[in-house]
Order: C-alpha cells, then structure tokens, then sequence
C-alpha cells in the first residue's frame, strides 16, 4: 500500500516529538511492508531520501516562523486561512495516488490543504493543542479564551475537512478538542504513541541525582525550577538535558551552584541512559502538554517521574505507582513531589505495556479498515 505522510517538519528540521513519531511511524510501515512517502516544508524545495524514505519538501517560510516578529507571525497565521493556492501539494498527491493519507501537524501548510485529503483515504494524529491555538502552546493555568483564539478555532472547525480516523495519544487530547465541537461524529482511536527505543532497561543502582529534558524555553519550566534549585540546597544535583533559546542563560545558572549540570543535547540511547540511573525524571511543563515522550521513556525504565496535574500527564503517572503529581506552577508542591520520589521504586509489573511501533501502525490501519 502507498502511504503519504504529511508534516510540518521532518529530516534535518526534527525538532520535537511529533517529527520523532512520524519517522518512528514511517520506518515502521516500510519494515511491515508497505510504501512509504512524506510530505514536509523546507526552507528550500527539493527532493530527498531521508534513511530510504522518500521525502518531497515544500519550500515555506514556515521553518523560520519563530524567529519573526510577533505582528508578523499573526499575519501568517490569518494567511494560513486562506481558499486556494495548494497547486503544488496537489500535483505532488496526484503524482504518488496514495492509498492512505496520514497527516499529522498541519500548521505551515494552509489549512485549506486539507481538502485535497477528502478524496484519499484519511487518517489524521493529534499531538498538541495546535488546532486550538497556532502555537500548540496553550498555558496550563488558562482560565478563559482570548477572542483571538475563539476567532482561531472558529475558523479552523469550517475549514478543516473530515477524516476517516481520528489518533490521538491521550484522552485528555480528544476530549479537549471535542469540548471546542472538533470531530464530532468521526471515529476515533486512543493510541499512545511508540516509543522508538532499541534497548532493555537494566536493573543497575541508581544515582543521587535528578534528570530534566527537554527543548530549552521558557514554556518548559526550566528557569521556574531551576529558581526552586537555588532556593532549596536540600534538593538533590540536577542534571539538564535539551538544546534551545535558554542554553546561554543556563550556561550561566549553572556557575552559581555546583549542583546544576548541562549536559547539551543528547542522543536518544544517552537520555537512555540517564533514565536508567538518575533517581527520578522531573517534567515541568507551563503549557498543556498531550503524551510527553520522555515521560513515557522513564517509565519504560522504571525511572519515577514527577509530573504536574494537567493535559494527557495524569494519564501517564499514576500517583504512587509510576511517580508523583503535582499542582501546576506550585513549588512547594513540586518538592514534596520530589522528596517523595528520591527514594521511590517503581514495580516493574505496574509499567503500563507499550505497544511495539509496528503494532501501533497495524492497530491504525486496522481501524481505518474496520471504520
């Protein structure tokens, strides 16, 4: 079968965990046998082989979007709006006549792309909040919405045509988008997302120190708890593990207590590796987070994480189980959570089973069928 997978960013502009899923989901579709093509954007048009997957890039000004002003990153936003002008991405699906479009984050594209789908076999995957806010980052003490956003998602639920199959990761996700009247009537599938990961976890001693990962900026958390850090010398070393606007920021944080430690950007069997040692995974996201995928990997090694009480993330920890929760933006919260956690032990028979990427890709193309 042909299967064209759509998304924003793929290759060499794999920034986040969407892009890790979907080069998870593709390697796994050819390993199962089937044909495999991406559709991405570009900072310049061209045709690629990414690891033997045929990938057809989009020139768009969408990759360099974060770093425009924020007057013109909402004119793009209203642009994306617009009827027409996808010519290029129908020539591309007219030419591979996919048997299946899988489409993932679309923000970049135009949302009007999306009817060149409703000919094709569908299925489209959830992975943030982006059809309800253009950033995908929505504040996890958000209280009301903005007339921007209401505009935005009013907008979006006219333009977005109907899939055959909804994916989404948590509950929580699909509920959230339900609540604001998307995919009403459309069959939907709760699937946590694969875990691309090529090793057993071990049984080896764990360390007297903390882990945090993550892309660095200021939604994370991370200069909210490394404030908590310097406050708190009773608080274990914290280790640092992530690439982004904040690195020359922590670089110097780290100078005022020897207890903080950057490690840079590391590979996937690094963080592996620290999983498996440090005593928990803290994860201290501001913003409503869907499935986070390292808390999902500390798990699978048995590593407690602390996590706060908002989005998909209480799906994933199970209090006392699997590590600790905690109210967001609540520090005092946030260190009991930990101080419970440094000397917790997870039951290697309460790790919730994780489907193997190519089950996950067969359960989807199982229910598409079904459906």
């Amino acid at each position: 079968m042909k299967i064209l997978l759509v998304n924003n960013r793929f290759g060499a502009d794999n920034i986040g965990g969407a892009e890790k899923i979907v080069l998870t989901v593709a390697r796994a579709l050819q390993k199962i046998g089937h044909e495999v093509f991406v559709l991405s954007l570009a900072s310049r048009r061209h045709k690629i082989e990414f690891e033997g997957i045929k990938v057809k890039y989009l020139k768009s000004k969408f990759i360099s979007l974060s770093h425009w002003p924020k007057l013109a990153r909402l004119l793009y936003h209203i642009w994306e709006f617009r009827p027409n002008g996808f010519g290029e991405v129908k020539n591309i699906i007219d030419k591979i006549k996919p048997d299946l479009i899988w489409s993932h984050n679309l923000l970049g594209f135009g949302w009007g792309v999306a009817k060149l789908f409703r000919n094709y076999k569908w299925a489209h995957s959830l992975h943030d909040t982006q059809l309800l806010h253009p950033s995908g980052q929505i504040s996890a003490s958000a209280k009301k919405l903005s007339f921007t956003q209401k505009v935005y998602r009013s907008w979006l639920r006219r333009t977005l045509e109907r899939p055959n199959l909804i994916i989404s990761p948590s509950r929580w996700l699909i509920w959230h988008h339900q609540e604001h009247h998307f995919f009403e009537n459309i069959p939907v599938v709760i699937l946590p997302n694969p875990l691309a990961i090529s090793v057993w976890p071990r049984i080896i001693e764990r360390k007297k120190y903390w882990f945090w990962a993550g892309q660095l900026y200021a939604g994370k958390g991370l200069k909210w708890l490394i404030r908590i850090w310097q406050a708190d010398r009773s608080l274990p070393p914290l280790y640092i593990a992530g690439q982004g606007k904040l690195a020359g920021w922590l670089k110097q944080e780290i100078k005022k207590d020897h207890r903080l430690k950057y490690l840079g950007n590391l590979l996937s069997e690094d963080i592996a590796a620290q999983l498996e040692q440090a005593q928990g995974l803290v994860f201290t996201s501001l913003i409503l987070e869907n499935w986070p995928g390292i808390i999902a990997e500390a798990i699978y090694f048995s590593c407690p994480v602390v996590g706060p009480k908002a989005g998909g993330v209480p799906e994933m920890i199970k209090n006392g189980t699997t590590g600790f929760l905690y109210e967001v933006g609540n520090s005092a919260d946030l260190k009991r959570a930990v101080k419970n956690a440094s000397n917790f032990i997870i039951n290697p028979n309460s790790r919730p089973s994780i489907l193997s990427t190519e089950d996950y890709v067969r359960q989807v193309l199982r229910h598409l069928e079904n459906g």
